[in-house]
């Protein structure tokens, strides 16, 4: 088979595989972009899905935008940016050469366009290097064309492709290094040892998973090489150790321009090594992590495509191909000490299988044979090891490994029955792509071309004739997967933003930024925080109102965006969507205050929640799977910390029971109120302490102490507002804004919208997460919707913190979406499931009191 028709043929199989696997991303293929492999939602598109693959777009971009002269050479101004363009100087290698792949495309066509096709891209100069791997340790293109397939196969580069890992696109430089080093090694050329050392240089640029996997991979690829017979080369009648030592020679000569390469990645590794040492990574992973974060080997073979050990997928086509392989090859060992060739294979066969089993074994970290033994033995012997959080990751490898130890195993075996060969390998590669294709199910990120409040942010800015820089609530510590969305529409505009995402966060940002304004989260707002905001040239605040989870926040997110509307120094200027723009100005404004009628507490603390002296276990109710924590004398129970907010009634409330005197504490900086109750009952009971002496933005807990006998505590919850369940027949009105939701509302009628091209099919809206009193309720979620009529729009049920009543109530369409909940007195919440068959305008919740 020419070169030429290698070429065509390994392009037209992997366009075929990758438009089979990634459907129906053909159809979206200039609009959206892959953002999972492993979607379990219905729907397969969704608008600015967070997540890693806006991330790795963002970084694309801005090289293409360097090289447009957009932006300034070597430097990141659109994130972490506090004022001074300098500042981010960013000597990186901005994952080049995918980059300039994306780059090119970029210009001439769409950014998803440019991305998807740099994605395919990696994927054939996957299969291709693998084909040509396999097809020289096997002498047979056709072996080598259907063993490769694994590399284009195999769950564990769809996962990190369609995820937007650049891991995904990395892998194609593992084959591409084996290959080169087998040229140098056993071809004797020169040009092998360039494109092993290339190859490895640019992996070095797009992944240090991959570059670091592969650079263990080298030596282990050199000694293969080494073994196996090379029949391009005629070899005289010299002994074998004299053939030996030739050899190693000449490989190693051949080899010395990856040497050079291998020089110049250690220049760029230190350079890298200096960047973590300022970041909080530096000093390694610690094991508790890293196994949050492993694989369980029951993935290697399990059918369940949606486990979190999925990716790890070995499947059974080629691993059947290689143990009745291995069968055949145990039984004609005997015959393979009569020939020095056939031996050698048999060893280099040995040799991979050896090291594929290594490969699996460390892919599972601690969760690995005989407790991660070889995982413990590699962060111990193996330098930098420890730094690796993802064991899975070298798993990458083993599409490459498989290939070639499936490729070389068949092919030894089928020697004397060549006749069977077509028949057997249509069969394996039929069984592959059956047994492979539905462990992938890809969801598309429709990427928005435009947004109406980063363009009248960046429109402000200009007219000013400044570059525009900007705060995005919420703020995270520069680790979160929802600044990625920041980042794309950021990009858009070329706004300079404060935050940022990044796998390595310096301290310094941490301690000097995330923690100073962390709490306009919540709607906290000083006079120096704003003019310090000045200072860096920060003169606008936006809010992601969709990506507002309960973890920033006491309170839902129209109390901070209240807040912002009531700082006298803040203007607002635009809302688009689910975003929201604000103007900081330099002095003071008359402003109208805006009210929220009702706070719904996100901090709320459960019997597994509290910090104890002696870490008394909770106790079960088995009849309902309800806990509560059994607090004696001299014991106590204590929440975590949070910040103080001057909120109208800002109290803490407890659910207790029990007998003796309890004394409640709220605690901030060494100012300490109190009260005591005495309880004499077995059941339970609500009690309050107000919060006084507020001073925003200070830390303070909360403590139970049992002075005398014991009490129970169910739960307790942070309050604000005035919360008073209604009497019976009576009722009362929520505006649907005052709940927890994804969408976004309108401030001044209170609703909510849901909007199906955007919001996930969840739990988007749910509340209040407050005690009715003991009673039955009929509770209305009043909404409205253009669908036709009979659409099921969602379903709801009502939950407690430890139950959910089994029974969904159907939101349809032209239909009263309503409920009966009796409630005990804890406290309770309407959870909304948004099936996304329409967009959706949710009012209020109306609960009426029956008895």
């Amino acid at each position: 088979m020419s070169k030429l028709k290698i070429l065509a043929t390994s392009f037209i199989i992997s366009f075929l595989v990758w438009s089979f696997f990634t459907a129906p991303l053909l159809k979206y293929v200039a609009t959206g972009i892959p953002s999972s492999g492993q979607s379990f939602a219905k729907d397969d598109r969704r608008n600015m899905i967070e997540g890693d693959q806006l991330q790795l777009l963002y970084h694309y971009w801005l090289f293409a935008d360097m090289l447009q002269g957009k932006t300034q050479w070597l430097h990141n101004p659109y994130e972490f940016n506090t004022g001074n363009d300098a500042d981010r100087l960013a000597v990186d290698s901005y994952y080049f050469p995918f980059s300039l792949v994306f780059a090119l495309f970029s210009y001439i066509t769409t950014r998803a366009f440019a991305w998807n096709i740099t994605g395919f891209l990696s994927l054939w100069l996957t299969y291709l290097a693998t084909w040509l791997l396999v097809s020289r340790f096997t002498r047979n293109k056709t072996i080598g064309a259907v063993f490769a397939l694994t590399s284009i196969l195999m769950p564990v580069r769809w996962m990190n492709l369609l995820g937007g890992s650049p891991t995904g696109f990395a892998m194609m430089w593992i084959p591409i290094i084996m290959l080169g080093v087998d040229m140098a090694v056993r071809s004797r050329s020169l040009t092998g040892g360039w494109i092993a050392g290339i190859a490895l240089l640019f992996a070095s640029w797009t992944d240090l998973h991959v570059f670091y996997f592969s650079a263990m991979l080298l030596p282990a690829t050199f000694i293969i090489s080494m073994i196996m017979p090379d029949y391009t080369v005629t070899e005289n009648d010299d002994s074998a150790s004299v053939r030996f030592k030739r050899n190693l020679f000449n490989g190693l000569k051949n080899l010395i321009p990856t040497a050079i390469c291998v020089f110049i990645i250690l220049l760029y590794v230190i350079t890298v090594q200096r960047y973590l040492g300022k970041s909080v990574m530096k000093g390694g992973r610690e094991i508790y992590e890293i196994a949050i974060f492993s694989q369980k080997m029951s993935g290697l073979w399990s059918f369940n495509r949606k486990a979190f050990s999925a990716w790890l997928y070995l499947g059974y086509a080629f691993l059947l191909a290689l143990s009745v392989s291995l069968v055949y090859l145990i039984a004609s060992l005997k015959t393979a000490r009569n020939s020095d060739n056939i031996l050698r294979k048999h060893i280099t066969l040995a040799l991979i299988i050896a090291g594929s089993l290594c490969v699996v074994f460390l892919a599972s970290g601690p969760y690995g044979p005989f407790n991660g033994l070889l995982f413990t033995l590699a962060r111990k012997f193996i330098p930098s090891y420890t730094m690796i959080r993802q064991p899975g990751k070298i798993f990458a490898l083993m599409p490459t490994l498989l290939a070639l130890c499936a490729g070389l195993g068949f092919a030894m075996a089928t020697e004397k029955i060549k006749r069977v060969r077509p028949l057997l390998l249509t069969v394996i590669a039929s069984f592959a792509l059956i047994e492979y294709w539905p462990r992938v199910k890809i969801t598309i990120c429709m990427l928005d071309p435009d947004q109406g409040a980063y363009a009248a942010v960046a429109s402000e800015a200009a007219a000013r004739e400044e570059a525009a820089h900007a705060l995005v609530l919420p703020l995270w510590p520069g680790d979160s997967h929802y600044a990625s969305v920041y980042q794309y529409y950021a990009s858009l505009y070329r706004i300079r933003l404060l935050n940022g995402y990044s796998p390595s966060v310096t301290q310094e940002y941490k301690d000097n930024v995330f923690k100073y304004f962390e709490s306009i989260n919540e709607g906290i707002i000083t006079n120096e925080q704003l003019d310090s905001l000045i200072n860096m040239k920060i003169r606008h605040i936006l809010v992601h109102e969709n990506l507002f989870p309960e973890k920033v926040s006491p309170f839902p997110v129209l109390h901070t965006l209240n807040q912002l509307f009531n700082c006298p120094r803040i203007n607002f200027i635009n809302r688009t969507g689910s975003v929201w723009a604000f103007q900081i100005l330099d002095e003071p404004i008359a402003k109208s205050t805006k009210e929220t009628p009702y706070y719904f507490p996100a901090r709320h603390w459960l019997a597994h929640n509290f910090e104890t002296q002696d870490d008394p276990e909770p106790i079960l109710i088995p009849e309902t799977q309800e806990r509560f924590l059994r607090i004696r004398a001299g014991n106590h129970a204590t929440t975590g910390l949070v910040l103080q907010a001057n909120l109208p009634n800002l109290h803490w409330q407890a659910r207790i029971r029990g007998a003796g005197t309890l004394k409640l504490s709220s605690h901030s900086n060494g100012t300490i109120n109190e009260t005591s109750v005495t309880l004499d009952s077995d059941n339970w009971e609500w009690v309050a302490l107000p919060v006084k002496d507020i001073e925003e933005g200070r830390k303070m807990f909360f403590r139970l102490q049992p002075e005398t006998g014991f009490v129970d505590i169910y739960e307790t919850v942070l309050c604000a507002g005035n919360w008073i369940s209604p009497e019976v027949k009576s009722s009362i009105r929520i505006p649907a804004a005052c709940f927890f939701h994804s969408g976004y509302s309108d401030i001044e009628t209170g609703s909510v919208y849901l909007r199906s091209d955007y919001e996930q099919r969840a739990i988007d809206f749910y509340g209040p997460k407050l005690p009715l009193a003991p009673g039955v309720y009929k509770i209305t979620l009043q909404y409205e919707s253009d669908a036709k009529k009979g659409t099921e729009l969602g379903a709801f049920n009502f939950r407690t913190s430890y139950n959910e009543t089994e029974r969904w109530h159907h939101v349809i369409a032209g239909n009263i979406a309503e409920g009966v909940w009796e409630s005990t007195g804890e406290t309770m919440h309407l959870a909304f499931l948004f099936e996304r068959a329409a967009d959706m305008r949710i009012d209020s919740v109306k609960i009426l009191r029956l008895k």
